[in-house]
């Protein structure tokens, strides 16, 4: 008797990876025997074993429930499956391993227990349900069965045994049985050197514990075997063949034995001939139920990695032909569309506005806007809005430009200040930045008025009209902020809320089949996750906007968790709710001296705004803008501020500059009094956007309150503009007259040393050697990421023999560059092959890990080391000015520096020089 409840009969399996280890690899050299064709393909051994529809694994229990039949009537069903403890001792949990981790395990590793599902009365038939694709199965292999008789006049072996009593030589008189003989277990398997004949010599003793051990095995105790002859009725001469054969021993004889028993020759099937083989027999596994199944060793299954990393954000459908289009072909395209390019409010709660491309980028690497300048700025004393807005200069080549007393940080005017950070959707990145010096100070008294860096973003991914462009500010960006960090995801965070997401749709979308849970419990349990049940804070808030089921397949069809916060534009929502960035494209300025210049691309109407430049303040007054280390020369004194100060718009009567956030930056002077036809646009302050309002009437002490480019100021056609036409705008008389006065006092400088001109034109021949020695302005820089280092010098130890080859000691300037730059590193030039376009330089090293303790920490007797390098490809050598030598840090009065004048300035805003006193300033 079996209660309800308990264990019938445990069932170790034996786990078989793949149904092709179940099937019948007959060899070609018995391919004439069997059925032939009709053999069937698999074995029997499938039928007695658990298997699933979507998987190729099957398990075999290895106990006496192999027995347990199924029955039709669910009434008669008396046990279920459920799985068992598995290994003994062994703690390992298989049903969660990977299917790889079971396949490398040699012994039976899980267990199935047949449990009684009511009382089991003694006698009584178990039955178990083998499923209902099994039921329909076998009820169509009953509905199609025919007898085939495959065997002719075959006579199973067990009736040939026992009324067969003379056997004959002659194979053919047996054509569905073979022969076996009866021998010692264990004998040789060898073939002989040569032929063996003996004679029986009656039967060979035997251990009692092998005969109980073996009993009457007939793999053991009994060999293939033939009749050569009839020696009578009961005594044959047969030729013992090998029991482990393959094409090269098959037939061969291992000895004859002579006057050999009849009553030791017994009949069995040939190989491939028995019923078990029969091509019409029914095959098929017993099968787990969906429930009992684990669901990651289905075929189907897709680890939730996998699915939430093929997610893709619906894009505009690129085909071949629009991810050939050029640069130029763009260009004419966007002169075709009202607008390629937005500033609008961003997707991201709190970000305030953000940059949406208002068109196609069917490829990747799309100009996103102009080119536009890249401005080094100097940080001052006083915090800056402009630091929120900073990159790094190593990756505008501009690394140099600054040291230890003047800290450089870069301003990327247009998509670079105006776009947003989204960890999760960062689709763009600045391109290769340009440095191009176009005026040379020795002939322009323009040289070191303009920037000598530009630069244009570009796009990483597809995008489709109406997307918001995202760069990269790096992670630790938060950390540098006054944010509360756990409320925002990281790209990581995303991607694992992505593999939860896809866990809970594969629970509820399970294609054909029945959802294993419905919409409300899924709901319920995304609600769950993100609440306070997911360990990290980040992972829940990236799942906190998903509030349905229809939420959750809206954020999978998005292309994830990330893209599901954000929303593509309409265009009619974007020239509703934006303003235009790209009616104007830079190029070479038409007025001389004047370095590169906005053009329109698009005609503009009188009246009609260009662009609309959010305007970003500074503080801490005019003196602010003085250059960190010239603190004693006066005020005044051009060679005392920033080169920025010429993109700063501000009036005389107030210490509060502005500069603006885009393409406005590129529009040059000309004079409204001067003669030709003058300015062809104006400043005006923003009608519609309400801050500005607000600003505009509010005293600046609270405007410098703001972190953020905050007012307004439309710059607006004050005629018909036609495309291609270069526009411009007055910057005051103030700024003509110290423009005037620059040019009638400029002169040539007469000293020797290197302009960025100079430094510039070097980069277009690398192979001049003259250019490889470094002067009191220059010297050589090397790219760093990927260098092959195939030697190195120590300075500090082999200074004589470096120095006089290279001109190197442990003193040299290289070793005080190193902290500059992390992408380029100081570096002399040995030798350059123009013809493979390759160099050999030594770059500089500092062994910052050494313990040695001579001179202590920083002093000029630490450890220092040149690295040789072969084959550095030219293309990453570069002649660089060295920090504060390039024009615009020139202090010899040749350098023009003046702000912009805003003629209708507010008049709240204007102050005494000194200026209001900023937040958190001196």
């Amino acid at each position: 008797v079996a209660p309800g409840g308990d264990v019938v009969v445990p069932a170790p399996l034996l786990h078989v990876p793949d149904a092709e280890f179940l099937e019948v690899a007959r060899p070609e050299w018995v391919a004439g025997e069997g059925h032939g064709d009709r053999s069937n393909g698999m074995q029997v051994l499938l039928n007695y074993c658990f298997g699933h529809s979507r998987s190729t694994w099957s398990f075999c229990p290895t106990t006496s429930a192999v027995l347990i039949n199924h029955h039709r009537d669910p009434a008669r069903i008396n046990v279920k499956l459920r799985w068992g403890d598995g290994a003994p001792g062994d703690g390992t949990s298989y049903l969660t391993e990977k299917k790889g981790f079971l396949a490398g395990a040699n012994t039976t590793r899980l267990s199935l227990d047949y449990v009684a599902t009511r009382d089991i009365e003694e006698g009584e038939e178990i039955f178990v349900d083998y499923g209902p694709e099994w039921q329909a199965a076998w009820d169509d292999h009953v509905a199609k069965w025919k007898n085939i008789e495959p065997h002719g006049d075959y006579v199973p072996a067990s009736v040939m045994n026992s009324t067969v009593h003379q056997i004959t030589a002659d194979p053919n008189d047996r054509p569905h049985h073979s022969l076996l003989c009866r021998r010692r277990p264990f004998s040789s398997d060898v073939l002989p050197a040569s032929p063996v004949i003996e004679e029986y010599a009656g039967p060979e003793e035997t251990t009692e514990p092998l005969r109980q051990l073996y009993d009457d095995n007939m793999y053991r105790w009994w060999w293939p075997c033939s009749v050569v002859a009839a020696t009578d009725e009961h005594e044959y001469t047969v030729d013992i063949h090998k029991k482990v054969v393959s094409a090269r021993t098959a037939g061969r004889v291992l000895l004859t034995i002579r006057r050999f028993p009849r009553h030791l020759i017994r009949f069995v099937d040939r190989r491939y001939a028995s019923d078990i083989h029969l091509g019409s027999g029914f095959r098929h596994p017993m099968v787990l139920p969906d429930r009992l199944f684990p669901l990651h060793w289905r075929d189907d299954y897709r680890r939730a990695r996998t699915v939430a990393g093929a997610w893709e954000k619906p894009s505009a459908g690129a085909d071949a032909a629009r991810t050939e289009v050029t640069d130029r072909k763009f260009e004419a395209a966007l002169r075709e569309v009202t607008c390629g390019l937005y500033v609008a409010p961003s997707t991201i709660r709190g970000a305030g506005h953000g940059v949406y491309t208002a068109v196609d980028l069917p490829r990747v690497g799309m100009p996103l806007g102009p080119e536009l300048p890249i401005l080094v700025a100097f940080n001052t004393e006083v915090h800056q809005p402009w630091n929120n807005y900073e990159w790094g200069p190593d990756d505008y080549l501009a690394e140099y430009e600054g040291d230890a007393e003047m800290e450089a940080g870069i301003l990327a005017v247009g998509v670079g200040m105006m776009s947003n950070y989204h960890p999760g959707l960062v689709n763009a990145v600045s391109g290769m930045p340009v440095f191009h010096a176009g005026l040379d100070a020795r002939r322009d008294p323009g040289a070191g008025a303009s920037t000598d860096y530009r630069g244009v973003f570009r796009n990483e991914e597809v995008l489709a009209a109406g997307d918001e462009i995202f760069l990269d500010y790096g992670e630790g960006w938060f950390e540098s902020r006054d944010i509360d960090e756990s409320a925002i995801p990281l790209a990581a965070h995303y991607r694992a809320a992505d593999v939860l997401l896809a866990s809970m749709l594969a629970l509820a979308d399970d294609d054909d089949t029945t959802p294993h849970i419905n919409d409300n419990t899924t709901a319920a349990l995304l609600s769950v996750l993100a609440g306070d049940h997911v360990s990290d804070p980040r992972i829940s808030a990236a799942l906190s906007h998903l509030r349905s089921m229809d939420d959750a397949r809206a954020a999978a069809a998005a292309g994830g968790t990330a893209a599901s916060t954000t929303t593509r534009r309409s265009a009619a929502w974007l020239e509703e709710h934006g303003a235009c960035l790209d009616h104007l494209y830079v190029k070479e300025s038409t007025v001389p001296q004047a370095g590169r210049g906005g053009f329109a691309r698009r005609p503009r109407r009188a009246g009609e705004v260009v662009i609309s430049a959010r305007m970003l303040h500074t503080r801490g007054g005019r003196d602010v803008l003085r250059r960190r280390t010239d603190r004693g020369a006066g005020a005044s004194s051009p060679a005392d501020r920033q080169l920025l100060t010429n993109y700063l718009y501000s009036h005389p009567d107030s210490s509060v500059f502005f500069l603006p956030t885009n393409a406005a930056a590129a529009i040059n002077h000309r004079s409204a009094g001067g003669e030709g036809e003058g300015p062809n646009v104006e400043m005006r302050w923003s009608l519609v956007d309400n801050k500005t309002q607000h600003f505009l009437h509010a005293p600046p002490e609270e405007l410098l309150m703001e972190e953020y480019a905050t007012v307004v100021l439309d710059f607006v056609a004050t005629r018909d503009i036609a495309a291609d036409e270069e526009l411009f705008l007055d910057y005051g008389d103030r700024w003509q007259h110290a423009w005037d006065r620059h040019v009638a006092r400029w002169v040539p400088p007469t000293d020797a040393t290197a302009t960025s001109a100079e430094v510039s034109a070097m980069n277009g021949n690398k192979f001049d050697r003259d250019h490889w020695v470094w002067s009191d302005a220059h010297f050589s820089a090397c790219l760093l990421d990927g260098l092959t280092r195939d030697g190195a010098y120590d300075v500090s130890g082999h200074e004589d023999a470096v120095a006089k080859k290279h001109r190197i000691d442990d003193g040299h300037v290289g070793f005080d560059l190193l902290e500059a730059g992390a992408t380029r590193g100081p570096c002399v030039v040995d030798e350059c092959n123009e013809s493979t376009e390759t160099c050999a330089v030594l770059y500089f090293v500092g062994d910052d890990d050494d313990d040695d303790d001579r001179g202590g920490e920083g002093g000029r007797d630490r450890r220092r080391r040149l690295r040789f390098v072969r084959d550095l490809p030219a293309s990453h050598l570069s002649f660089v000015s060295l920090p504060r030598a390039s024009d615009q840090h020139r202090d010899d009065g040749r350098r023009f520096v003046h702000e912009i004048e805003i003629p209708n300035f507010p008049h709240v805003w204007k102050e005494s020089r000194q200026g209001p006193r900023p937040p958190g300033g001196p």
